[in-house]
């Protein structure tokens, strides 16, 4: 009788610590899944992953943090890992929606129309048929919303469909009713952008400009922003779009397209001193967005309009696009304005392009006008003079602006990379190395700047000033943003090599190969760098 007792009461205990345990099991898995919605509504779908899988695995029957799991990863694009959770719910529970639901996105982005589509009429279907029935009328908020958002969202994944098959009047019916309901999946500006780009491509500019703005007013979305521009050129008004690009330049990290939209309004309305204030701004900010076949039909051939074809000719100069630059003076110089600055543009240009001569022959008349820049035509004239050869002759003219014009800083670079050229490293350090302070700024490409900060590095390394050269290339890879200039990592390359330091030599070597696999030298410096023995003297 006592083992008896004994044994119900071990019973009784074991019953206990596994009522406990299921019930803190419980707990974790449901803590896990708020921590996993909390993320995923964060957009922290890394974090979201983890703490959905630590609920599947403290409950795996817990279709909740499963179903998470699967959204996290297709927020993560590992749309095969997410369809097999959405296939394994979906075998569990036929009716799913939320299963449905993610099949027909996986689908959808995989390009499988035909099956996305089913998934998205399951979708649809059941949440139409549930807001027909008596049941609608008594369900919560929460609820009635979950169901809108489903029905929102299967009309939206049909009209993208319809919209990938070029079905574009099929498609707005499918967006229209979207638009509809509320939706807690899909935010309403993305599903007013849909609509726009449908009406857009069946060209209806201006139904198609309306939603763009609707959607605008939510977010900012840059294509949308073009489109806009291309219905309100097609349509001639400039609608109700100013205040949407007006409120956008205030808070947009990208302000390129509202410059672009404020300066397209203007031009509609006739306002010139605008539209050219507008397009200056953004030409600075990037000439590649501003300068498209709108603005170009906009200002051609008009004189009054000439300085922004002057200034798109100096933006693409300043950040060395010298064949942008090029097409823009010829465009300029066809309004016969008489302009020195841009003839002296228009040299240089030819000269980075290759062309000494041609070059040579510009600046030679240039310096026979009164009014431009005398000094930076010579040193112009004496750089065309190296590239064909005649290093005598470009080194008179360039002592002679020393004498004139102390504070070329240009005409100095030049004369130091001439003395660089013949070898006379110690002269073109001389030269160049009480200059580099004035160098810190950014620079927007591989600039003469750049080419002389290198030929000092490279003066040093020939003069054994490991150390010193190390700097000097230091300085010009952080004069430029994301460098990808193998030169430098070269020069890097080899100073590391001289000084012993293996690791940041291969490093160097390696990057400049990554950038120019063909570059002989840098190959050398790898082979070179990997047989540096740490251990040995220099």
């Amino acid at each position: 009788m006592k083992k008896v007792v004994t044994y119900i009461m071990k019973m009784a205990v074991l019953l206990v610590v596994l009522l406990l345990f299921h019930g803190c099991s419980y707990y974790r898995a449901e803590r896990n899944f708020a921590e996993a919605l909390d993320a995923m509504s964060k957009g922290d779908f890394e974090l979201a992953e983890k703490y959905a899988r630590d609920g599947e695995f403290v409950n795996p029957k817990d279709r909740k943090s499963r179903m998470i799991l699967a959204w996290a990863l297709y927020k993560q694009s590992e749309f095969e890992k997410a369809q097999r959770i959405f296939s394994g719910i979906l075998a569990e529970n036929k009716k799913s929606i939320g299963g449905a639901q993610g099949m027909a996105w996986v689908l959808y982005i995989k390009e499988d129309y035909e099956g996305a589509e089913n998934w998205f009429k399951r979708e649809k279907d059941w949440a139409v048929a549930y807001m027909a029935s008596s049941l609608w009328k008594e369900l919560e908020h929460t609820e009635s919303k979950y169901i809108e958002s489903i029905a929102s969202d299967g009309y939206y994944g049909l009209g993208l469909i319809k919209a990938a098959q070029k079905d574009y009047g099929a498609a707005i019916k499918y967006f229209e009713k979207s638009t509809r309901y509320t939706s807690s999946f899909t935010s309403k500006s993305n599903i007013w952008y849909a609509l726009a780009d449908a009406q857009y491509f069946s060209r209806n500019y201006r139904i198609a400009a309306q939603y763009y703005i609707l959607g605008l007013d939510g977010m900012e979305n840059p294509e949308a922003v073009k489109r806009l521009f291309i219905c309100m050129m097609e349509t001639g008004e400039g609608l109700d779009s100013l205040k949407v690009f007006e409120r956008g330049l205030l808070t947009a990290v990208d302000r390129r397209p509202f410059l672009y939209g404020i300066a397209l309004n203007a031009y509609m309305d006739g306002d010139a001193a605008l539209f050219s204030e507008r397009m200056r701004v953004l030409a600075e900010i990037d000439p590649y967005y501003g300068d498209t076949i709108y603005i170009r039909g906009a200002i051609k051939g008009k004189k009054a309009l000439a300085g922004l074809v002057r200034d798109f000719a100096k933006a693409y100069f300043r950040i060395g696009d010298f064949k942008g630059a090029h097409g823009k003076i010829k465009e300029y110089k066809q309004l016969e304005i008489s302009d020195c600055e841009m003839d002296r543009l228009e040299a240089w240009c030819v000269l980075e392009s290759g062309l000494h001569k041609e070059a040579f022959e510009i600046f030679k008349e240039l310096s026979k006008r009164k009014g431009c820049k005398k000094d930076d035509i010579l040193v112009g004239g004496a750089t065309a003079l190296i590239g064909m050869g005649r290093t005598e002759r470009a080194g008179e003219i360039l002592l002679k602006i020393q004498r004139h014009h102390p504070d070329n800083i240009r005409a100095k670079f030049t004369l130091a990379g001439l003395a660089y050229m013949e070898k006379d490293y110690n002269s073109a350090i001389g030269i160049y190395s009480p200059l580099l302070e004035n160098f810190s700024e950014k620079e927007k490409y591989f600039s003469w700047v750049s080419r002389g900060i290198m030929n000092l590095g490279w003066s040093y390394m020939s003069v054994g000033q490991y150390e010193k050269a190390l700097t000097i290339f230091s300085h010009a890879y952080g004069l430029h943003n994301n460098p990808g200039y193998p030169e430098i990592y070269e020069g890097l390359g080899w100073s590391n090599y001289y000084l012993r330091k293996k690791a940041a030599s291969k490093q160097a070597f390696d990057a400049a190969l990554t950038l120019d696999p063909d570059r002989p030298s840098a190959r050398r410096g790898l082979e070179s760098a990997n047989r540096i023995d740490l251990n040995r003297t220099r």
